[in-house]
């Protein structure tokens, strides 16, 4: 990996080898440079950029000994594809389809024939000879042109399924008619400038929890907020995990699947079973059931694996009487089904996960190539992973219920940027992902060393070819549920940094992808689930995903700890209008540890500077907030003299002044917690997605001034004045 502060306007020398494999991966959406958040440009190496070409199944050799054959054989297929699998059009206006055919078939009868999602059918003749051209090629002593078919008719909004006849052979696309923006409640429906509190479920923990936040402390703390005047509650991803076998992984960002969900937030004693199955009940009663809870809800930070072991005793109790009852047999299972059609494959692939105790990669070959047969696993276990997914429906959408009642959003949930290598979704849908390749980030300010999350990234050519079938499952999976959908990393649907196996960050790669297909199936899915959606903008974020965001309605995030500068006058610059605003995200410090600059000193632990720079950091970070405290003084929402609890308050009034869509409170600000959720770039070295909150359900109901401060918030956000 090289860099330069400029870019010369006389190109580098190159070979011919890696001239041929920059146009090679120009062709296929592969970045040979990117412009770093330090300033200067950063070109991958040819061996990166190989590697990766050879992640998306072209096979350019390390020693680029047969890249020029490659690029050839690239180039001519480009051409001789007659359709692009998938085509776009926006507001149900008429279309545009590109094709490509050799000129002497321009004679050759040609007809569109589209199969509308609503069952009617368009056809219309296309005269080859009419058509705009766009581009021209010659390709093995044949001239091709790309021409532009106009569909004259609307479409529908929806998913069409399109055939291109060309002569007799026949070319499928698929083609996504979507509203140019993201769902926005009408002011009749909910506030114009929304307030919400932000809490991972996890750590939320109520004097009936058994070790974790559950569904019903969801509910609780959806109560809790509403009635402080609150239209929404954010949390983090509840996805399926791995919480016991064959390992445990709490990060929520690194889910099993997502299409299904974490049955370890489920609360047992709010299923119709609990009621019928005395087993169950005998169970939970039982002395060593409540010490194990008791022991449980003692502890600091979640213990996963027992609190999974200690809930899955009283859900297989339950699962048992729910099939000897034939239960499967009802209604409400049958539609279950219906929503979640991946369901029994799920179960088939965890029970033999929980049978093995190894991830797919380690199984036969039958196994890893997706054949489960009944002999492969319990029926017990199998019976558990079905009927805890129908629990988990059954309690989401009752939250969703009390949380979707008029004049509020709702549920706030996170959609993860992909899945874990040995998780279901990777397994199943092993097409659709890259999985010599990891997702990361380059080296910026924040993380000098960049970062890998070990999570595989999505193939953008092999994603098109059905239709984006996956990616449309984990967003309705989302959406069914969900008021606000908040898109981590939002700037995947540009560009992702492609990290080759068993290296650094460092030597990454950028790879784009096909961004108007993904903003039409994001803004057709949120319209069609009343959804807003909120996108991840934090980091390196190039224009193109700015510009887009505005276009189509999606919020963009910004974070006033990130943004603060050392001014009394505007200490945080211009906030957007369309963002949702908060203090912090859960990969920053809470307020309290920024405000003392503790993050600082524990980034000086992990290795990332020395003393001296950190006391240098820290020293900056003092006068920054010194004149913060200032600002705050001069906006009179803070007196001469104040202690720490007063500055946030100052500071949640003046974000409600501001004329952001949407406001986030971090509820352990409210207690000037000091600990952070997550530590990015670490693993072991910190307990992340495992603190629980120092407060419970019950005492943070009670924090004195909470009630207050929030009414004074709504109170600011609704246009309203506070009196002096």
């Amino acid at each position: 990996m090289k860099h330069s502060k400029k870019r010369s306007k006389k190109e580098p020398q190159r070979s011919p080898e890696v001239k041929a494999l920059h146009q090679l991966a120009k062709l296929v959406g592969v970045q040979t440079n990117y412009n770093s958040a330090f300033g200067y440009v950063v070109d991958s190496a040819p061996e990166g950029i190989a590697y990766v070409l050879r992640a998306q199944g072209i096979d350019v050799k390390d020693d680029l000994s047969n890249v020029h054959q490659v690029l050839a054989d690239t180039i001519n297929k480009n051409w001789t594809a007659v359709a692009d699998p998938v085509a776009v059009c926006w507001e149900g206006k008429p279309g545009k389809i590109l094709i490509r055919f050799p000129t002497n078939t321009k004679k050759t009868s040609c007809r569109l024939k589209i199969k509308l999602e609503n069952g009617k059918t368009i056809e219309m003749p296309v005269n080859l000879g009419r058509l705009r051209i766009t581009r021209k090629a010659k390709i093995e002593g044949i001239e091709y042109v790309e021409a532009t078919i106009e569909i004259k008719q609307k479409l529908p909004i929806g998913y069409h399924r399109a055939n291109l006849q060309l002569g007799s052979d026949f070319y499928p696309i698929f083609v996504i008619s979507a509203p140019l923006k993201a769902y926005k409640p009408a002011p009749s429906e909910a506030p114009v400038k929304s307030v919400g509190i932000f809490a991972p479920l996890y750590a939320l923990h109520s004097n009936d929890s058994w070790g974790i936040g559950s569904f019903s402390d969801l509910g609780k703390l959806v109560s809790w907020s509403y009635s402080l005047g609150c239209d929404f509650v954010g949390t983090l991803p509840m996805l399926a995990s791995f919480s016991d076998k064959p390992m445990v992984e709490p990060s929520p960002y690194s889910p099993v699947s997502r299409i299904f969900w974490n049955e370890i937030f489920l609360d047992p004693r709010m299923s119709t079973e609990w009621k019928e199955c005395q087993s169950a009940r005998d169970i939970a009663s039982s002395e060593n059931f409540k010490n194990e809870v008791a022991r449980l809800q003692e502890l600091r930070e979640v213990d996963y694996q027992r609190v999974f072991k200690l809930k899955r005793l009283i859900v297989e109790e339950l699962a048992n009487f729910f099939f000897n009852q034939q239960k499967d047999s009802s209604e409400d299972f049958k539609n279950f089904l219906k929503v979640q059609p991946q369901v029994v494959d799920y179960a088939d692939f965890r029970a033999v996960c929980d049978k093995s105790n190894l991830i797919w990669q380690n199984w036969p070959e039958r196994l890893r190539n997706g054949e489960i047969q009944a002999t492969d696993y319990d029926q017990n276990d199998k019976r558990y992973h079905l009927y805890s997914q129908f629990l988990v429906h059954q309690q989401l959408v009752s939250v969703s219920a009390v949380a979707n009642q008029p004049g509020k959003r709702g549920i706030y949930l996170d959609f993860p940027l992909s899945a874990h290598a040995g998780g279901y979704d990777v397994w199943r849908e092993r097409k659709s992902f890259a999985e010599i390749a990891t997702a990361g980030c380059p080296p910026d300010p924040a993380h000098m060393h960049g970062q890998n999350w070990g999570i595989l990234p999505l193939n953008p050519k092999t994603i098109r070819e059905d239709g984006y079938k996956y990616f449309r499952a984990c967003l309705e999976n989302h959406m069914r549920y969900a008021g606000f959908l908040r898109l981590d990393h939002v700037m995947c649907f540009y560009r992702l940094f492609w990290v080759p196996q068993n290296k650094t960050a460092k030597e990454g790669v950028y790879i784009r992808y096909q961004m108007e297909e993904f903003f039409a199936l994001l803004t057709l899915e949120s319209n069609r689930n009343k959804c807003s959606l909120i996108g991840e903008d934090l980091g390196t974020v190039p224009p193109e995903i700015r510009a887009a965001m505005t276009k189509h309605g999606i919020l963009r995030m910004y974070c006033q700890q990130r943004r603060l500068q050392p001014s009394i006058k505007q200490p945080f610059g211009e906030i957007p209008k369309d963002c949702i605003c908060s203090l912090n995200t859960h990969d920053m410090p809470p307020f309290a540890a920024f405000w003392k600059g503790l993050e600082i000193e524990d980034k000086m632990k992990l290795g990332y500077f020395g003393q001296e720079q950190m006391e240098e950091k820290k020293k900056d970070r003092s006068k920054s907030v010194q004149l913060l405290a200032k600002h705050l003084q001069y906006k009179k929402l803070l007196g001469k003299t104040y202690q720490l609890e007063d500055v946030l308050k100052g500071m949640l009034l003046l974000t409600a002044m501001e004329n952001c869509k949407v406001m986030q409170v971090n509820i352990e600000d409210l207690w000037l917690e000091t600990l952070p959720q997550n530590v990015p770039g670490t693993w072991k070295e910190r307990p992340n997605w495992r603190r629980k909150l120092a407060h419970s359900i019950e005492s943070f109901i009670d924090l004195q001034g909470v009630a207050e401060l929030f009414g004074k918030i709504v109170k600011l956000r609704s246009g309203k004045k506070l009196k002096k």
